[in-house]
């Protein structure tokens, strides 16, 4: 596991060697030198570090000199590792590249400075060493100069210092150290720290001595001076790479599986301020580490709700880091750059001496502590408990005063009054706003005129993903319509249910906002995070909160006073005026704000302050940080921007030293710097020093309720002593923070706060932190592009322009110069006003049509006396003429000030005059007069109302509660209690509201405005939720206005009086208008026109009896009855008259008009007509329950097709669904009417049946219908015919009278009246009604004659036997009691000698089924006899039959030319292929029931049920046959066959004799023979030979078939044809030939109709004609030999595989072992995959290039498939798993496989044993080796292999060409000695011991020796092959010594330029 820390010593060799080039001295010229490419991996390692980690570098060459930290500036140096920082890794890398190489390379000096830094930084930091990873990184690229021991001394020391924790990684740097003094081992040995393990990981090091020896501070040589390290050689080749194998060290350690972030500790970025990084490992597939993702992320944004924590007013939060660091406080500026300053002890001094421990410690815990808020002592408790799941340590804290928990918070508005707002984001606005008159750029900013909009705080949002969406999301409608939710908008919007309240609170300003005024902007924010600005703007911000901003802060902190706030860092000409507002009394809410121009500002004071100031007095304002704004004397205002310091030092001095003027100190956040500022406070008063001195000649004055004071004083030029004079520079003159009454500028003094080493903070006692820069909300600029085509400059602001003429030529601004603005004449939106026209005009239109005239001295008399209470008003009239229009008065003020707007408000009451020519009173109002009435209408868009109404009779009154509740919940309960005139049309809902009596002014409009906000919400219609999408609210005077309907003639004028309607169908405007209510009523007379057509003398006469009878019943008016008409039921018998009942407004409901009619006209009540000389009861509902005695009920079923199910089960099919018609009804029917079911009928998906009663009786047939409708549209009401289900899908009745006006079949004249008549039919062919009807369902019965043969009959004795047959059949039919038809006689087409007919059965009588039957039987008992041919034939029903031969002929393709394979494969197909077209009745029972036939493919079909039809079963393949749905599969192509022919079995029917003649028409004549013309057969048989014939080939291994004499071949071939017709048996017939051939034995067979299948015999053949069988044949004397056998099958096979991008035989020959690991490796995946006789017999055979040969073999007598075997090979190389694994090579896969298969074990004679080339040396036995001579060259190489296992041949592949080799042939090794000799190359004759060949000496007596090792003698290598036997180690020793000795210098530099050259070849 990596640890969260880690402390990092780079040590860098810079030794005058590091110059050279990193490629070694043949690089080409621009090869970076090992030193550059050295201080690159330096900067690579401490790049890979966090703050978290301390690093420290060490460069080295004689001496050593390690990196050093400088605690402050021009502070000294200390050796010590720095964290990780941005500026201490800036100062390390200036240390690496400063660099130079020179000099030795003085290992012990480096180590010693390495581990200096370590424990020193340990005894500074120990918390830093704790669970961390502590490592030196050593980069060298010589041989050290100072001894060995000394460095290993060196590092054990170091060690000591550590408690043995560091890891040393040692980079060898270029191919030069392998050829210093230096031993390889050394390097190792350095990084193996005495551990003894990383021998292991370096082949050619396997006798490496790692051991330390004893040292000082080793005295224990067997304990690890240190942990394992680990070691990097890097070559010249790979020098270039060295920055990312040093960079990659701590991958060599185990990653952190878990998925825990780990935080570090904030630090400073340089652009991006303090920021945290958050980091998790990741790891790849195999589990190793991987990398490390990470991400930096703000403080702020990290611990945003401790940043931004808001409760009440004054409680905070504040985060606490490790020692007690606090990181994010209200006093600390939040963004800036550099937070590590100030500890809790500095910022929170309340706190306890326990507190703060236990906050410093981890520890949580509260206190209680006193601060200090608006100079009140107020009680507070601190919470602090540590933040759980992050790796770095954080304690929070939250001071909660006592004031903020009481704090009542603002609950959420009704979300059905919720308002629709913008968002700032104006981005997301539809880009069609851009261009629009409202929409305008102002200070490069896009602005909405017409809108405000809002932001949100990221605090204010619940779910902070929200915040992100709305200020990210590019889509701005799908926010904008989150926003227009006005249910439960903070649930849908993601924001807090306060921050809800104060968006509906605002809401309030808006209309106030959009008066013209000469604010710029004006804003309000909330403690709720809420910001709103008008105009609408973008603020680009996304983390702008108010309550951060200046003016809010300020504006809260004087929470009673109007706060001034200049902006001299951003805008200069602006000032902000803000203002805090309460939600209670205590606590704080929001503040609200407005930029003003200073212009405007200097005008208005100076207008106010003119009066006043003496022409030798001046005025300055400033706020209470003594800032100056502007000076003020008789000259004009003047803008100034200085301090009073500066402005007027001796005022300053004055009040410093009063206490009036106070010195602040504190602590700049970013540069760290302290910083003096200043506060004027003079609590309220007046100061002024009474003194004569010129230079104390002011006052200063506070401006009441402000922030700003007036210093009043008079310029003097005498004025120059020294306390008049302050220091002004941008250092401080005196730095003391105790010294309070130096007057000083604002100004700055130096400190050093932080130490760079340690991170530490230098307390600053005494000193707070200064506040955050001074910001403001700033507007998102526009695009310059955007901006110039598409939107135009915002109106100029009226107060910033100062000449009258701009003024003047500027829309909307006017030039304000008389009255307020004489002195100071100012450009503005509007002037002061000291006169205001009030016109009075007449409210009725009526009343202007009347034409009377004014009295205006009655109106002028009545505002007089109205302003009598204002004695400064001012009332005359404007015009004295009378006239029509009205009369307008002027009102003024007699000091020109402006008018009072509640002057105004009391002239708005209406006034009343007696007009000049009437005593009728007129009423006269103003433009200020209040609405009496108002006309609301809402839309209903998803619902028409109007036709809703049509049938809803009550849902007029219910509409009328739910808009009375709707305006109840909205509005006050007086203003619903006035809801009149409710109107319905379409989808609109309009009624008019009265203003109530005595109702203050305003009240109504802000209840009618409320109204207007129920936009969008959703009111309860029929049963579903509907949503209001428009209001509209028109006001009128209506009340004062006498109701005129008449005079109207439009809609949109009936609608301007609240007592008229406008009537849609008589288009005239009235009291009493139409409803759209009404009802359709009927009354029905069900017998009336059902036997004779009613004539319309008839009719006409009905309708006036009717109508007549009706207006006397109810005495209703045309209008509420009309719409009389005869209308004859499509659905019922006899005929309804209708009538409309239309509703009145202002009249008796509908409903209720007609529920008393009804009763009247119900049969109950006798009501009756009379047409003719007949009379009609009536009823007034023509599907009346209690009336219908008849119901046809019709039911449809989804995929049903009745005709279908007829026709396939003719005689089951109508019983089975008349049984489940049944079944379906008693489900939902009672069971007295499912006693009445009849007239069941069938039409495709159609069942339909009918149902009765007695017209007594009272049951309810609907409602017995109205369950079994229910069922269907549930989707629960199934049938089941044939095991299918099929479900209804919809039903429909016919209900009639059938029971109460009885009629015949014959009165049913169409075919909807004849199926309501019980018991009648419909026929379709004679169109009439009748009471029996042929049946649909029709059977076909097929005859088959078998013993006839109809095809060699004439023409006349043909039809003569059809005749014959059709008088027999209906004979036997008409003598049926059932009755049935029997019809349609013919041949048959499906079987020979068959005649067919149809039988059908009729509805009224007995089922087909029975009449089937009858005829089944009568034909199974023989009695259906014909003559033919004066021959008696017997008939049999086709079904009789239990099989059925099929055959179906493919003209394409001749099937006897296929081979026996072809057949067998196509035999096999077809037998699945027939299988699954089968009915489950019907089966192919093997595929011996499938043979072929020249062109004809030929199945049998037995029938497994008796029950089953076979005839069926005929239709079923004719269909397919029809369909081309049957195809055969042949090579490439797939066929189908042209035809099918039928043929039953005859078997037990016909007697077959056949005679032997060769004449063929006889035996053709003759049934079941069959004429063969050829073949060796009798001519005339029952068995039919088929053209299909098939070789069989007999194998014989070694071709002993060759040499067979004469009669040994006729012997041969008589005993194989007895033993293979013994195989056979019954089927021997097939046997035809057996010829002797080279390779065997070909055996022809030959099909025939009795065994057509030959592939079933080749199977046997191939089963028992085999040697595992123990089959053999011959001549009697060799009959053994002859044992056939697959061919495929041998005894021997050579394998070649060859394997992809290698050369083994180059490998081999490089590394002597390689072919013994080949083998081994081999050998080992064979076993595993071959049965183990044959993989024990592998033997290697030869290698060559990139293919390698070995064999495989079984015994003669082995019953082994070695065929298999080999495909178990094969299908390993296919799916790459013969690999092979050889060391210090990637695996190596085996891409193809060639096989050579022979019979050598079996035929030993046939094969030749190759002898092995001598080799070099003579072969050596068990005891002596002599050699024949003597290498006259000394040999490089010597190689020993076994004879036994290779060829000579094979040994010399192995060797390389370019090295003298030696090779050695050993043969055996029987037994070995101890006692072997190496001089004379011999064993002591005199040992008989046989040792383990396992047990491998590698000298005469001791040392253990592994195979495959590399034995070192100095410098030389020498790779020795051995296989096996202790005798071979032996020799091998010697021959390695005397290599040894031989060889030279020379050829061991060559031996090791050729291992290097594979090595690489080998990468």
């Amino acid at each position: 596991m990596v640890p969260k820390k880690k402390n990092v010593v780079v040590v860098l060799d810079t030794s005058g060697s590091m110059k050279m080039a990193v490629n070694g001295i043949r690089s080409p010229a621009g090869t970076p030198s090992k030193g550059t490419v050295a201080r690159e991996a330096a900067m690579t390692v401490i790049g890979t570090l966090s703050a978290t980690d301390h690093v420290g570098v060490v460069t080295f060459n004689s001496n050593a000199l390690s990196s050093m930290c400088s605690p402050h500036q021009n502070s000294q140096g200390i050796h010590m590792m720095v964290p990780a920082t941005s500026d201490n890794l800036d100062a390390l890398q200036d240390l690496i590249n400063s660099s130079l190489p020179t000099g030795f390379t003085n290992y012990g000096n480096a180590f010693s400075k390495a581990f200096q830094l370590l424990s020193r930084s340990k005894q500074i930091h120990p918390k830093q060493f704790e669970e961390s990873l502590d490592m030196i990184l050593f980069l060298t690229d010589g041989t050290p100069d100072d001894k060995p021991d000394d460095i290993l001394e060196e590092i054990a020391k170091g060690q000591a210092l550590m408690t043995h924790s560091v890891h040393v990684f040692v980079y060898a740097l270029g191919d030069e150290i392998f050829h210093t003094e230096t031993p390889e081992s050394f390097l190792i040995q350095l990084a193996d720290q005495n551990n003894l393990v990383l021998n292991n990981s370096f082949r050619n090091m396997s006798k490496l001595k790692l051991k330390w020896p004893i040292l000082l501070d080793l005295q224990d040589n067997d304990k690890p001076a240190g942990p394992v390290g680990n070691i990097f050689f890097v070559d010249n080749s790979e020098g270039h790479n060295l920055a990312r194998i040093m960079g990659e060290y701590y991958s060599h350690f185990q990653a952190n599986s878990s998925s825990n972030v780990t935080f570090s500790v904030p630090h400073r970025e340089p652009i991006t301020g303090v920021k945290m990084t958050l980091s998790l490992p990741t790891l790849d597939s195999s589990g190793r580490f991987f990398g490390v993702a990470a991400v930096d992320v703000l403080l702020e944004l990290t611990f945003y709700e401790v940043a931004h924590f808001h409760l009440g007013k004054d409680s905070y939060a504040f985060l606490v880091g490790n020692s007690g660091v606090v990181y994010l406080h209200p006093e600390l500026a939040v963004g800036g750059r550099d937070l590590d300053i100030y500890t809790v002890d500095q910022l929170e001094p309340g706190l306890s001496a326990a507190a703060i421990y236990n906050i410093t410690n981890g520890l949580e815990g509260q206190d209680i502590v006193k601060k200090s808020v608006d100079q009140v002592q107020k009680a507070a408790v601190c919470y602090y408990r540590p933040l759980s799941g992050f790796s770095s340590d954080f304690m929070v804290a939250l001071v909660i005063f006592e004031d903020d928990i009481k704090q009542k918070q603002l609950q959420s508005a009704d979300s059905n009054s919720f308002p629709d707002f913008l968002y700032h984001r104006q981005g997301f606005i539809n880009t069609t706003l851009v261009g629009h008159e409202d929409v305008c750029y102002r200070d490069q900013a896009l602005v909405i005129l017409a809108n405000a909009t809002i932001k949100f705080a990221p605090g204010s949002f619940w779910d902070l993903e929200k915040s992100l969406m709305y200020e990210q999301n590019k889509s701005y409608s799908e926010a904008h319509n989150i926003f227009k939710n006005t249910t439960g908008f903070s649930q849908h919007a993601g924001v807090t249910e306060s921050v809800a309240g104060d968006v509906l609170l605002m809401n309030k300003i808006d209309d106030h906002w959009k008066i013209p005024t000469d604010a710029i902007w004006r804003y309000i924010g909330t403690e709720n995070g809420v910001f709103k600005v008008f105009p609408g703007t973008l603020v680009p911000d996304i983390l702008y909160d108010p309550r951060e901003d200046r003016w809010y802060t300020t504006a809260v902190s004087q929470s009673q006073k109007y706060v001034f706030i200049a902006h001299p860092d951003q805008n200069t000409s602006l000032v902000t005026l803000a203002k805090a507002f309460h939600q209670t009394s205590k606590s704080v809410h929001g503040v609200i704000a407005a930029d003003i121009t200073v212009q405007h500002l200097m005008t208005y004071l100076f207008n106010a302050a003119i009066k006043i100031i003496s022409k030798s007095s001046a005025w300055i304002i400033l706020d209470d940080e003594g800032s100056v704004l502007l000076k003020l004397d008789h000259g004009g205002p003047v803008q100034i921007s200085s301090h009073l310091t500066e402005a007027l030092p001796g005022v300053a001095n004055w009040l410093l030293q009063k206490g009036d003027l106070q010195i602040n100190w504190c602590s700049d956040v970013q540069s760290g710097h302290s910083r003096l500022t200043y506060s004027l406070d003079t609590s309220g008063s007046v100061v002024d020093p009474g003194s004569s001195d010129p230079c104390l000649d002011f006052q200063v004055v506070p401006i009441h309720k402000s922030n700003l004071y007036v210093i009043i004083y008079k310029p003097s030029s005498t004025c120059h002593a020294v306390q008049t004079s302050c220091s002004c520079t941008e250092v401080c003159s005196v730095c003391d923070h105790l010294q309070k009454n130096i007057c000083q500028c604002p100004c700055m003094c130096f400190s050093n706060y932080l130490d760079r080493c340690t991170h530490q903070i230098n307390k600053t006692e005494g000193y707070r932190p200064c506040p955050g820069p001074h910001k403001h909300w700033q507007m998102q600029s526009m695009e310059t592009g955007k901006k110039s085509s598409s939107v135009k400059p915002c109106k100029p602001v009226c107060t910033a322009i100062s000449g009258a003429a701009e003024c003047q030529a500027t829309k909307g601004c006017n030039w304000c110069s008389g009255g307020h603005y004489k002195n100071l004449p100012l450009c503005s939106e509007k002037c002061v006003k000291d006169r205001v026209e009030v016109h009075f005009r007449l409210p009725c239109e009526h009343d202007r049509l009347l034409n009377f005239t004014a009295r205006s001295t009655e109106i002028l008399d009545v505002a007089q006396k109205r302003l009598s209470q204002f004695n400064k008003a001012v009332v005359q009239l404007k015009n004295s003429s009378n006239d029509t229009t009205g009369v307008t008065l002027l009102v003024g003020t007699r000091d020109e000030t402006e008018i009072p707007q509640g002057w105004i408000s009391t002239l708005s009451a209406p006034v009343h005059v007696v007009c000049n020519d009437s005593s009728r009173n007129i009423v006269y109002i103003t433009g200020f007069t209040e609405s009496t009435d108002a006309r609301v209408e809402f839309i209903v868009r998803t619902v028409n109302l109007t036709r809703e109404l049509e049938t809803a009779l009550t849902l007029r009154n219910y509409i009328q509660k739910v808009v009375q509740e709707l305006v109840k919940r909205v509005t006050e309960l007086d203003i619903a209690d006035t809801i009149s005139g409710l109107w319905l049309e379409e989808d609109k809902i309009s009624f008019w509201l009265e203003r109530p009596k005595n109702s203050t002014r305003g009240y109504f409009a802000a209840q009618l405005q409320k109204l207007k906000l129920v936009n969008d919400t959703e009111l309860t219609l029929l049963d579903r939720n509907v949503t209001i999408s428009n209001v509209s609210v028109s006001e009128s005077y209506s009340s004062l206005c006498p109701a005129v309907c008449g005079r109207s003639t439009s809609s949109r004028d009936c609608q301007k009086d609240k007592d008229c309607f406008w009537d849609r169908m008589y288009h005239e405007c009235t009291v009493t208008p139409v409803l759209p209510e009404r009802i359709r009523a009927s009354v029905y007379l069900p017998c009336l026109g059902l036997y004779w057509n009613v004539s319309s003398e008839d009719e006409h006469q009905v309708l006036q009896e009717f109508e007549e009878a009706v207006r006397n019943m109810t005495g209703l008016s045309d209008k509420e009855l009309h719409s009389f008409e005869v209308f004859e039921s499509n659905k019922s018998i006899g005929q309804v008259l209708n009538f409309t009942v239309q509703g009145i407004m202002n009249r008796n409901r509908v409903s209720a008009i007609w529920w008393d009619l009804r009763t009247q006209l119900d049969r109950d009540h006798n009501f009756t007509l009379t047409v003719g000389i007949r009379s009609y009861r009536s009823s007034t509902e023509p599907t009346s329950d209690e009336q219908i005695t008849n119901m046809e009920i019709n039911v449809e079923f989804i995929s049903l097709d009745t005709e279908e199910i007829l026709q396939n089960q003719p005689l089951t099919a109508r019983k089975v669904i008349e049984q489940e018609v049944v079944k379906m009804a008693k489900k939902t029917l009672s069971p007295m009417v499912v006693k009445t079911i009849s007239n069941i009928a069938f039409k495709k998906s159609t069942i339909q049946f009918m149902v009765s009663k007695s017209p007594q009786d009272p049951r309810d047939l609907f409602k017995e219908y109205r369950q079994f409708w229910d069922t269907v549209e549930q989707g629960q009401l199934n049938i089941t015919l044939f095991n299918t289900q099929y479900t209804a899908n919809s039903t429909f009745i016919i209900g009639s009278f059938g029971e109460l006006c009885p009629r015949q079949c014959h009165d049913g004249h169409t075919e909807a009246a004849c199926s309501t008549i019980p018991g009648c039919y419909w026929l379709d062919q004679s169109q009439k009604c009748a009471d029996d009807a042929l049946l649909p369902e029709k059977k076909q019965v097929t005859v088959v004659f078998p013993c006839s043969n109809f095809d060699e009959l004439i023409c006349d004795e043909r039809n003569r036997s059809l005749m014959m047959f059709r008088d027999e059949v209906d004979k036997f039919v008409q003598g049926l009691p059932t009755g049935a038809r029997a019809h349609s006689f013919s041949y048959g087409d499906d079987f020979k000698n068959s005649f067919t007919f149809l039988v059908q059965g009729t509805a009224r009588r007995a089922p087909l089924s029975g009449i089937v039957a009858n005829i089944s039987k009568w034909i199974s008992a023989g009695q259906l006899q014909l003559v033919v041919n004066n021959s008696h034939v017997i008939g049999q029903d086709v079904e009789d039959f239990n099989s059925v031969e099929i055959a179906m002929l493919f003209p394409q393709v001749e099937f006897s030319v296929l081979d026996l394979q072809q057949r067998r494969k196509l035999k096999e197909g077809l037998f699945h292929h027939l299988r699954s077209y089968l009915s489950l009745d019907f089966s192919v029972n093997n595929i011996h029931n499938v043979w072929f036939d020249q062109k004809y493919v030929i199945f049998k079909v037995e029938r497994n049920n008796l029950n089953s039809s076979v005839s069926k079963e005929i239709e079923k393949w004719k269909q397919v046959l029809q369909l081309k749905a049957f195809s055969m599969q042949l090579g490439p192509e797939r066929l189908q066959p042209a035809k099918m022919v039928y043929q039953a079995s005859l078997v037990g029917y016909c007697p077959i004799s056949c005679f032997n003649s060769s004449i063929n028409s006889l035996c053709k004549s003759t049934q079941g023979c069959f004429y063969n013309g050829k073949w060796n057969v009798d001519l005339c048989h029952e068995m039919k030979l088929i053209s299909n014939s098939f070789v069989y080939p007999v194998f014989v291994a070694c071709n002993i078939t060759q040499g067979l004499s004469a009669s040994e071949i006729i012997e041969t071939e008589q005993d194989l044809r007895t033993k293979l017709e013994t195989i056979l048996g019954e089927a021997k017939e097939v046997l035809q030939d057996a010829i002797i051939t080279q390779e065997g034995v070909d055996v022809t067979l030959h099909a025939t109709s009795l065994h057509p299948h030959l592939e079933l015999y080749v199977d046997m053949l191939e089963k028992e004609a085999d040697y595992t069988k123990g089959f053999s044949f011959g001549p009697l004397a060799d009959r053994k030999k002859f044992s056939p056998r697959k061919k495929e099958d041998s005894t021997n096979v050579e394998v070649v595989l060859k394997f992809r991008s290698i050369d083994l035989e180059a490998l081999q020959n490089l590394h002597l072992t390689t072919r013994q690991e080949i083998t081994e490796d081999l050998q080992r995946q064979l076993d595993g995959l071959l049965v183990g006789e044959v993989a024990r017999s592998f033997n290697l055979t030869w290698i060559h290039q990139d293919r390698l040969s070995f064999e495989l073999k079984k015994s003669a007598t082995s019953t082994v498939n070695m065929a298999k075997e080999m495909d178990k090979i094969l299908n390993a190389v296919k799916n790459s798993q013969i690999t092979l694994h050889i060391h210090y090579i990637r695996p190596i896969v085996a891409t193809e496989l060639y096989t050579v298969r022979t019979f050598k074990e079996l035929c030993h004679e046939k094969y030749r044993d190759f002898s092995s080339v001598p080799p070099v040396m003579t072969t050596v036995d068990s005891l002596n080796i002599s050699f024949t001579s003597v290498p006259t060259n000394k040999p490089e190489l010597i190689v020993i292999y076994n004879a036994s296992e290779i060829s000579y041949t094979e040994a010399q592949a192995i060797v390389i060409d370019t090295v003298n080799t030696c090779l050695v042939e050993i043969h055996s090794c029987e037994y070995c000695s101890s006692h072997f000799s190496r001089d004379s190359c011999s064993f002591d004759a005199q040992t008989t011991a046989s040792p383990e060949s396992t047990t491998y000496k590698a000298d005469v007596t001791t040392t253990a020796l592994n195979p495959d090792d590399q034995i070192n003698f100095g410098a030389v290598t020498i790779t020795i092959m051995v296989t096996s036997g202790c005798f071979l180690w032996a020799l091998a020793l010697w021959a390695a010594d005397y290599v040894r000795k031989a060889t030279t210098k020379k050829s061991k530099f060559k031996r090791k330029a050729r291992r290097t050259e594979i090595e690489e070849t080998q990468q």
